[in-house]
């Protein structure tokens, strides 16, 4: 197993298209949220004797390490949080699985693996484990991002295919995913996700989180490339859902027709991408205003910088941090706050050559404690935005209209307990 900083991190990393489908004024998903931030709060101590005992052990300790990490006091009452609230969880992410469409029946029709990523022993023997990673994750395409990740590094450490991990992460991050979900029966649904070389598919509870049964398509198989991909969303819940899915299939449908025929090529399908990308960035600009006022109208003032008290500001006047500047990606793609702290969080880490394992630690955290986010409209365009974390915190100027962010600010608590 893994250490848990690297469980968490995976969840802050992976801010792809969507960070979340809901709006934040949802009632279920506030109650539930404010619920989670208690029941956090309460454990510190706990999350600390985690971490304490986690970095204690060897890597190579695999049974120790899961046996103390399943039997630590954080575990046991994050089992019970999780079943008490479990009536919340499974309402708060069945509206959000229901918006999905079911996925292509050609694709069912394929010759699945059923075996490879059940094997004991394997990176996904423990998968159940990342029920904590997904404390905060209510929809399934960032489920399904979480698990896919695990599931990619358990496909490409078989040596024989190995070969094909460059050209796999580079193609989905070009091109995208697709997902799919089918409710199976009580609390469990089906889901599936795919970019345009395979495709992974787990059970889920979405009342406790779990995650069970994953299988994949197998590697190279001609008739995956011709199958036929209808939009991943079907019922979207709000305009915001419905631009998310649009990009999400412009991005998937910009695959060029040849396949990606080689890593000579990357370079150009990538500048064809940021064209693409650009122009429907263009062509959407009200609705991303639109969208992005949604998020922002929703968020209390930010605070006074004076009032990060414990925090030590990292960037003076002349430090420019913004990550990927001139970017259309992110500019394209960031419909929310906190995708951008994970971005600026990331751009620190170089900018300003920060400890590895500091940094790992923060993003763990804000992993499992959440971030406050905090928003104050300055012009027709542009609003001041800050997220504030338990270890870290940044403010930056948003530009709704172009997507790009400016004047990033960024702050980290002096003193951490270890």
């Amino acid at each position: 197993m893994k250490k848990i900083v690297y469980l968490t991190f995976i969840w802050c990393i992976i801010t792809g298209v969507v960070y979340s489908q809901t709006a934040q004024d949802a009632t279920e998903e506030k109650e539930l949220l404010k619920a989670i931030d208690v029941f956090t709060n309460a454990n510190h101590q706990h999350w600390y004797d985690l971490e304490k005992l986690m970095n204690s052990l060897p890597d190579s300790e695999i049974v120790q390490r899961t046996e103390k990490f399943r039997n630590a006091a954080f575990i046991k009452a994050f089992n019970i949080f999780s079943q008490t609230n479990g009536d919340k969880y499974a309402a708060v992410r069945s509206a959000k699985f229901a918006q999905y469409a079911p996925p292509p029946p050609a694709l069912l029709a394929l010759d699945w693996d059923t075996t490879s990523l059940r094997t004991p022993g394997s990176l996904t023997a423990n998968i159940d484990l990342f029920s904590l990673v997904l404390l905060r994750t209510f929809d399934p395409t960032m489920t399904a991002q979480i698990a896919g990740s695990m599931f990619t590094m358990a496909i490409f450490s078989d040596s024989t295919l190995q070969h094909n991990a460059l050209r796999y992460y580079r193609t989905k991050g070009l091109y995208g995913t697709l997902v799919y979900t089918r409710h199976l029966s009580g609390d469990l649904w089906q889901v599936w996700a795919a970019d345009h070389i395979l495709a992974v598919s787990f059970r889920y509870d979405v009342r406790l989180g779990i995650i069970t049964a994953p299988s994949r398509t197998k590697l190279e198989d001609p008739a995956y490339t011709k199958l036929q991909w209808p939009h991943s969303i079907a019922k979207p819940a709000d305009e915001t859902v419905r631009l998310t899915d649009d990009l999400a299939q412009s991005i998937w449908d910009s695959y060029p027709a040849t396949g990606y025929e080689n890593e000579d090529s990357y370079f150009h399908y990538r500048q064809l991408q940021t064209v693409k990308l650009a122009a429907f960035l263009n062509d959407n600009r009200s609705r991303y205003r639109a969208a992005r006022e949604h998020e922002l109208h929703s968020l209390a003032q930010p605070p006074a910088p004076a009032t990060l008290s414990g925090f030590k500001e990292l960037t003076t006047a002349e430090d420019d941090i913004t990550p990927y500047r001139d970017s259309v990606y992110n500019a394209a793609t960031f419909l929310y706050p906190r995708q951008w702290a994970a971005a600026i969080q990331m751009a620190a880490l170089s900018y300003f050559q920060l400890n590895t394992k500091d940094y790992a630690r923060r993003v763990q955290h804000n992993a499992i404690f959440g971030l406050n986010s905090y928003a104050r409209r300055l012009n027709d365009n542009e609003w001041e935005v800050w997220n504030v974390g338990a270890l870290d915190a940044c403010c930056y100027v948003w530009d709704l209209m172009s997507g790009h962010i400016s004047k990033v600010r960024y702050w980290v608590r002096e003193e951490t307990k270890s």
